[in-house]
Protein backbone atom coordinates (compact mmCIF):
# COMPACT_ATOMS: atom_id res chain seq x y z
CA UNK A 1 0.00 0.00 0.00
CA UNK A 2 2.60 2.15 0.88
CA UNK A 3 4.33 1.78 -2.16
CA UNK A 4 1.16 2.43 -4.48
CA UNK A 5 0.69 5.49 -2.42
CA UNK A 6 4.39 6.52 -3.03
CA UNK A 7 3.66 5.79 -6.63
CA UNK A 8 0.97 8.02 -6.97
CA UNK A 9 2.70 11.18 -5.09
CA UNK A 10 5.60 11.06 -7.02
CA UNK A 11 3.50 11.09 -10.21
CA UNK A 12 1.27 13.83 -8.69
CA UNK A 13 4.49 15.67 -8.60
CA UNK A 14 5.57 15.20 -12.01
CA UNK A 15 2.61 15.90 -13.54
CA UNK A 16 2.20 19.40 -11.65
CA UNK A 17 6.46 19.62 -13.03
CA UNK A 18 5.04 19.18 -16.21
CA UNK A 19 1.77 21.62 -16.14
CA UNK A 20 4.03 24.39 -14.85
CA UNK A 21 6.83 23.45 -17.75
CA UNK A 22 3.81 23.29 -20.67
CA UNK A 23 2.12 26.33 -19.58
CA UNK A 24 5.80 27.96 -19.77
CA UNK A 25 6.00 26.94 -23.18
CA UNK A 26 2.39 28.07 -24.31
CA UNK A 27 3.17 31.72 -23.01
CA UNK A 28 6.85 31.90 -24.71
CA UNK A 29 4.75 30.47 -27.81
CA UNK A 30 2.38 33.18 -27.68
CA UNK A 31 4.89 35.78 -27.24
CA UNK A 32 7.10 34.21 -29.61
CA UNK A 33 9.76 34.65 -27.07
CA UNK A 34 13.33 35.23 -28.27
CA UNK A 35 12.22 36.52 -31.58
CA UNK A 36 13.13 39.87 -32.83
CA UNK A 37 10.38 42.85 -32.13
CA UNK A 38 10.02 42.91 -35.98
CA UNK A 39 9.28 39.21 -36.29
CA UNK A 40 6.93 39.22 -33.26
CA UNK A 41 4.67 42.09 -34.48
CA UNK A 42 4.30 39.88 -37.78
CA UNK A 43 3.91 36.46 -35.75
CA UNK A 44 1.32 38.82 -33.46
CA UNK A 45 -1.01 40.32 -36.47
CA UNK A 46 -4.13 38.83 -36.68
CA UNK A 47 -4.68 40.57 -40.30
CA UNK A 48 -5.60 38.79 -43.53
CA UNK A 49 -2.66 38.72 -45.49
CA UNK A 50 -1.10 36.76 -42.24
CA UNK A 51 -2.34 33.38 -43.74
CA UNK A 52 0.11 34.22 -46.12
CA UNK A 53 2.78 33.40 -43.12
CA UNK A 54 4.98 30.71 -43.60
CA UNK A 55 6.80 31.18 -40.18
CA UNK A 56 10.07 31.71 -38.95
CA UNK A 57 13.13 29.87 -40.50
CA UNK A 58 14.34 28.92 -37.50
CA UNK A 59 11.11 27.39 -36.40
CA UNK A 60 10.75 25.63 -40.04
CA UNK A 61 14.06 24.01 -40.06
CA UNK A 62 14.91 20.84 -38.57
CA UNK A 63 18.58 20.08 -38.19
CA UNK A 64 20.48 16.99 -36.25
CA UNK A 65 21.97 17.72 -33.58
CA UNK A 66 25.76 16.75 -35.07
CA UNK A 67 25.41 19.55 -37.60
CA UNK A 68 22.61 22.15 -35.32
CA UNK A 69 26.34 24.82 -34.76
CA UNK A 70 27.45 24.83 -38.28
CA UNK A 71 24.05 25.36 -39.71
CA UNK A 72 23.13 28.04 -37.18
CA UNK A 73 26.65 29.61 -37.66
CA UNK A 74 25.53 29.35 -42.07
CA UNK A 75 22.57 31.09 -41.12
CA UNK A 76 23.29 33.86 -38.62
CA UNK A 77 20.28 36.12 -38.66
CA UNK A 78 18.61 34.40 -41.00
CA UNK A 79 17.67 32.22 -38.59
CA UNK A 80 14.32 34.78 -38.00
CA UNK A 81 13.93 35.51 -41.40
CA UNK A 82 10.07 34.88 -42.58
CA UNK A 83 9.17 33.22 -45.52
CA UNK A 84 5.88 34.21 -47.34
CA UNK A 85 4.14 32.88 -50.10
CA UNK A 86 4.34 35.54 -52.22
CA UNK A 87 5.81 38.81 -52.72
CA UNK A 88 1.97 40.12 -51.95
CA UNK A 89 1.85 39.16 -47.97
CA UNK A 90 5.83 40.33 -47.25
CA UNK A 91 4.62 43.80 -49.08
CA UNK A 92 1.62 43.95 -46.99
CA UNK A 93 3.59 42.59 -43.88
CA UNK A 94 6.23 45.53 -44.37
CA UNK A 95 3.01 47.87 -44.74
CA UNK A 96 2.11 46.74 -41.46
CA UNK A 97 5.56 46.82 -39.79
CA UNK A 98 5.86 51.08 -40.68
CA UNK A 99 2.31 51.45 -39.35
CA UNK A 100 2.68 50.02 -36.18
CA UNK A 101 6.59 51.05 -35.80
CA UNK A 102 7.19 47.28 -34.57
CA UNK A 103 10.61 46.85 -35.84
CA UNK A 104 12.43 45.27 -38.52
CA UNK A 105 12.19 41.84 -40.58
CA UNK A 106 13.53 40.38 -43.48
CA UNK A 107 11.21 38.23 -45.80
CA UNK A 108 11.74 35.57 -48.27
CA UNK A 109 9.01 35.52 -50.48
CA UNK A 110 8.74 31.91 -52.23
CA UNK A 111 7.36 33.37 -55.88
CA UNK A 112 10.45 35.78 -55.99
CA UNK A 113 13.50 34.33 -54.50
CA UNK A 114 15.95 32.61 -56.78
CA UNK A 115 18.64 30.45 -55.41
CA UNK A 116 22.32 30.88 -56.96
CA UNK A 117 23.29 27.55 -58.79
CA UNK A 118 27.19 26.48 -57.90
CA UNK A 119 29.87 27.00 -60.28
CA UNK A 120 31.92 24.25 -61.75
CA UNK A 121 34.59 25.12 -59.03
CA UNK A 122 32.43 25.35 -56.36
CA UNK A 123 30.99 22.03 -57.47
CA UNK A 124 34.80 20.62 -57.41
CA UNK A 125 35.02 22.07 -54.64
CA UNK A 126 32.27 19.54 -52.52
CA UNK A 127 34.46 16.57 -53.82
CA UNK A 128 37.26 17.92 -50.90
CA UNK A 129 38.42 15.29 -48.66
CA UNK A 130 36.13 16.70 -45.33
CA UNK A 131 33.33 17.85 -47.13
CA UNK A 132 30.04 16.67 -45.79
CA UNK A 133 28.07 18.73 -48.39
CA UNK A 134 26.02 21.90 -48.76
CA UNK A 135 24.12 23.31 -45.88
CA UNK A 136 21.30 22.94 -47.57
CA UNK A 137 21.07 18.88 -47.70
CA UNK A 138 21.84 18.97 -43.90
CA UNK A 139 18.63 20.57 -42.94
CA UNK A 140 14.84 18.93 -43.33
CA UNK A 141 11.80 21.17 -44.37
CA UNK A 142 8.36 20.77 -46.15
CA UNK A 143 9.66 20.37 -49.82
CA UNK A 144 7.33 23.85 -50.70
CA UNK A 145 10.04 25.35 -48.58
CA UNK A 146 12.97 24.55 -50.42
CA UNK A 147 13.61 27.54 -52.41
CA UNK A 148 13.87 29.55 -49.69
CA UNK A 149 16.15 26.37 -47.85
CA UNK A 150 18.52 26.88 -50.82
CA UNK A 151 18.59 30.54 -51.22
CA UNK A 152 20.11 30.71 -47.63
CA UNK A 153 22.74 27.65 -47.68
CA UNK A 154 22.49 26.14 -51.32
CA UNK A 155 25.90 27.67 -51.58
CA UNK A 156 27.22 26.84 -48.14
CA UNK A 157 29.86 23.96 -47.78
CA UNK A 158 29.91 22.00 -44.19
CA UNK A 159 33.45 20.54 -43.77
CA UNK A 160 34.20 18.34 -40.95
CA UNK A 161 37.62 20.54 -39.72
CA UNK A 162 39.17 24.34 -40.49
CA UNK A 163 42.10 22.81 -42.27
CA UNK A 164 39.27 20.48 -44.63
CA UNK A 165 37.12 23.58 -44.77
CA UNK A 166 40.42 25.50 -46.18
CA UNK A 167 41.75 22.95 -48.63
CA UNK A 168 38.17 22.89 -50.02
CA UNK A 169 38.06 27.07 -50.19
CA UNK A 170 41.24 26.78 -52.37
CA UNK A 171 40.18 24.77 -54.78
CA UNK A 172 37.09 27.39 -55.74
CA UNK A 173 39.70 30.32 -55.62
CA UNK A 174 38.54 30.89 -51.97
CA UNK A 175 34.68 31.91 -53.86
CA UNK A 176 32.86 29.70 -51.61
CA UNK A 177 31.84 30.16 -47.89
CA UNK A 178 32.68 27.05 -45.70
CA UNK A 179 31.32 26.29 -42.45
CA UNK A 180 32.84 23.51 -39.97
CA UNK A 181 30.91 21.66 -37.46
CA UNK A 182 32.62 23.43 -34.43
CA UNK A 183 31.01 26.78 -36.22
CA UNK A 184 34.23 28.15 -37.82
CA UNK A 185 33.81 30.13 -41.02
CA UNK A 186 35.71 30.66 -44.37
CA UNK A 187 33.65 33.33 -46.28
CA UNK A 188 33.97 34.26 -49.58
CA UNK A 189 36.79 35.99 -50.72
CA UNK A 190 39.14 34.14 -48.04
CA UNK A 191 38.33 35.98 -44.55
CA UNK A 192 38.90 33.30 -41.61
CA UNK A 193 36.28 33.63 -38.66
CA UNK A 194 36.78 31.18 -35.07
CA UNK A 195 33.80 29.73 -33.64
CA UNK A 196 30.87 32.24 -33.64
CA UNK A 197 29.15 32.95 -30.23
CA UNK A 198 25.87 31.29 -29.75
CA UNK A 199 23.65 33.55 -31.10
CA UNK A 200 21.28 34.81 -28.66
CA UNK A 201 17.56 34.50 -28.70
CA UNK A 202 16.63 31.37 -31.24
CA UNK A 203 18.38 28.75 -31.32
CA UNK A 204 17.62 25.01 -32.77
CA UNK A 205 18.69 23.29 -29.60
CA UNK A 206 15.92 25.50 -27.88
CA UNK A 207 13.12 25.25 -30.23
CA UNK A 208 13.56 21.31 -29.88
CA UNK A 209 13.09 21.47 -26.89
CA UNK A 210 9.99 23.70 -26.55
CA UNK A 211 8.40 20.99 -28.98
CA UNK A 212 9.87 17.73 -26.95
CA UNK A 213 8.58 19.22 -24.61
CA UNK A 214 4.76 20.01 -25.37
CA UNK A 215 4.53 17.06 -28.22
CA UNK A 216 5.42 15.00 -24.49
CA UNK A 217 2.57 16.96 -22.28
CA UNK A 218 -0.50 14.05 -23.40
CA UNK A 219 1.84 10.83 -22.58
CA UNK A 220 2.55 12.90 -18.98
CA UNK A 221 -1.39 13.33 -18.23
CA UNK A 222 -1.90 9.58 -19.90
CA UNK A 223 0.54 7.98 -17.30
CA UNK A 224 -1.30 10.08 -14.36
CA UNK A 225 -4.61 8.57 -16.05
CA UNK A 226 -3.21 5.58 -15.97
CA UNK A 227 -2.40 5.61 -11.96
CA UNK A 228 -5.91 7.15 -11.34
CA UNK A 229 -7.90 4.57 -13.02
CA UNK A 230 -10.46 2.17 -11.10
CA UNK A 231 -7.29 -0.82 -12.12
CA UNK A 232 -5.10 1.62 -9.34
CA UNK A 233 -7.58 0.78 -6.67
CA UNK A 234 -7.45 -2.99 -7.69
CA UNK A 235 -3.69 -2.95 -7.78
CA UNK A 236 -3.78 -1.40 -4.65
CA UNK A 237 -6.30 -4.38 -3.50
CA UNK A 238 -4.00 -6.79 -4.86
CA UNK A 239 -0.97 -5.51 -3.20
CA UNK A 240 -2.45 -5.61 0.17
CA UNK A 241 -3.84 -8.89 -0.20
CA UNK A 242 -0.48 -10.09 -1.38
CA UNK A 243 1.14 -8.41 1.63
CA UNK A 244 -1.29 -10.48 4.42
CA UNK A 245 -0.70 -13.92 2.70
CA UNK A 246 3.03 -13.70 3.50
CA UNK A 247 3.24 -15.91 6.39
CA UNK A 248 6.78 -16.21 8.17
CA UNK A 249 7.68 -19.81 9.46
CA UNK A 250 8.06 -19.48 13.19
CA UNK A 251 11.55 -21.09 14.33
CA UNK A 252 11.36 -23.66 16.77
CA UNK A 253 14.88 -23.39 17.68
CA UNK A 254 16.88 -20.52 18.45
CA UNK A 255 19.45 -20.49 15.22
CA UNK A 256 21.66 -17.63 16.43
CA UNK A 257 22.97 -18.72 19.77
CA UNK A 258 22.05 -22.85 19.59
CA UNK A 259 22.95 -23.67 22.65
CA UNK A 260 20.21 -21.39 24.35
CA UNK A 261 16.64 -21.83 24.20
CA UNK A 262 14.61 -20.48 21.79
CA UNK A 263 12.96 -16.77 23.29
CA UNK A 264 9.56 -17.70 25.13
CA UNK A 265 7.73 -15.33 22.57
CA UNK A 266 8.25 -17.52 19.22
CA UNK A 267 7.17 -20.61 21.37
CA UNK A 268 3.10 -18.94 21.60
Amino acid sequence: LEEAKKAVAAKERQLSEKKARIQVIQNMERDHDGFSRGVKTILQSKAGWRSGICGVVGELLHVEGRYVTAIETALGGALQNIITRDAQTAKEAIRHLKSQKGGRATFLPLDTIRPRSLSPKEKEALKAPGIIGLASSLVSVDADLMPAVDFLLGQVLVAETLDQALDAAKRADMRVRVVTLEGDVIYSGGPLQAVKKKIAGVSFPAIRNLKRTKRNGPNWKKSWQDLTKPSRKSFIRNRMQSLTAISVPIPTRNWLFPWQPCPPKWNR
